[in-house]
């Protein structure tokens, strides 16, 4: 149904006059067929019973631009409310006067002599038939276009705000996404600089990894999701860089149990690994520890990282950058759709990531 409703605004918006010429068109052709078959007083040919329906009805054109787009916005969006008021009033009596004029001049072409407009001057004076008459069936066309205005207008207001929260979503996104810590890549570079001077056999390797790193942040990842094995392969990068700057006494332990190939928001998994190498490793003094499992079923994935830490016990509302970013970009991505659970002992700091339903 939305779709439809899209095509037909989009195809308002593109022949907006045009839509408007068929709309009245399709009024005086309804009126004049309800006049030619149930009310031909004077006997016309449905030729004739055009005419004279455009003759009757036509002061409801005007009337009905004057008040939608001329005296409805004064209102709602100026709030000039006297100068609304004494503007409908001549505003309406001019167009009542030309439409009594046009009938006074036309009225015989189709051999139809009325007591009314008897002249041009009974057309300004004739007050009563303007209250009675022209006032308010000349409104009562207005309203119903008005109408049908504030539902298009509605919708399009609505489809604009859904768009622009779309794009500020993905915004927020992308600069989440973005925020790959550059101490990482800072003192990978360095760590690669200092294989380099030592000829290791290990310098092609770390640029190859980094490479790789880089090349699927800014070009492989640019989708809403991405198979989960390709997530595993960037923090297998991510980790074996990292431990370059360690010596034997950092200890990484990674276990995967995908069952399943499972599509995932990328990056996220990153974060919390980024997390554990900055606040443990990086601020643990003897030998830190780092633990990594993922596990998959056919409708989770489990992300649990252990890192052992030093140093005064983090408060649980003041959580690292990293991992209130992760917040704010699962409750983007998976509304009600995850638990992240965020825990510490004497000497461990634990995060425990699920996703449900991510099928």
């Amino acid at each position: 149904m939305s779709s439809l409703f899209d095509a037909i605004a989009a195809f308002y918006r593109k022949h907006r006059v045009w839509c408007h010429i068929a709309f009245w068109l399709l009024v005086l052709f309804i009126g004049s067929l309800e006049l030619y078959f149930f009310n031909n007083t004077y006997q016309l040919s449905f030729g004739a019973t055009l005419l004279f329906d455009f003759l009757v009805e036509q002061g409801k054109i005007p009337t009905t631009y004057f008040v939608v787009y001329g005296l409805f916005p004064l209102v709602m969006d100026k709030k000039r409310y006297v100068l609304a008021f004494v503007l409908f009033f001549l505003g309406t009596y001019f167009i009542f006067v030309f439409s009594g004029i046009l009938r006074f001049y036309f009225f015989p072409l189709l051999g139809l002599y009325f007591t009314y407009p008897a002249s041009i001057g009974a057309v300004f004076l004739d007050f009563k038939q303007y209250y009675t008459v022209h006032l308010f069936s000349n409104l009562g066309g207005a309203a119903g276009f008005l109408l049908v205005k504030l539902i298009i207008n509605h919708y399009e207001v609505r489809q604009k705000a859904i768009l622009l929260e779309k794009q500020k979503t993905e915004i927020e996104l992308k600069l989440l996404k973005t925020q790959l810590n550059p101490h990482f890549l800072f003192n990978t570079l360095n760590n690669i600089y200092a294989l380099s001077l030592m000829q290791s056999t290990a310098t092609s390797a770390a640029i190859a990894r980094l490479s790789e790193i880089l090349d699927y942040i800014l070009y492989r990842c640019n989708t809403p999701t991405v198979p989960l094995s390709k997530e595993v392969v960037l923090l297998e990068n991510y980790i074996a860089l990292e431990k370059l700057r360690y010596d034997e006494r950092l200890k990484v332990h990674l276990t995967i149990d995908i069952e399943v190939e499972i599509p995932i928001a990328p990056l996220l998994l990153l974060s919390i690994v980024e997390n554990a190498f900055k606040h443990g490793a990086g601020e643990e003094i003897g030998q830190p520890l780092i633990d990594i499992s993922l596990a998959t079923s056919a409708k989770s994935i489990t992300f649990k990282v252990e890192n052992s830490y030093s140093g005064h016990r983090i408060e649980e509302n003041r959580a690292p950058i990293g991992l209130q970013n992760l917040k704010h970009q699962l409750e983007i991505i998976y509304p009600e759709q995850y638990d992240l659970q965020i825990s510490q002992t004497s000497d461990r700091f634990i995060v425990q990531l699920n996703i449900y339903n991510s099928i």
